[in-house]
């Protein structure tokens, strides 16, 4: 999955359960284009 932060900078690619947790933490929502 490739993740990027609300501030629209690339993160990279990490693992799913990974980016749940970082929107989690950001109180963000995650979804798939």
């Amino acid at each position: 999955m490739r993740l990027i932060d609300s501030d629209g900078k690339n993160i990279g690619i990490i693992a799913l359960n990974i980016a749940l947790e970082k929107a989690r933490e950001k109180e963000l929502d995650l979804v798939e284009v």
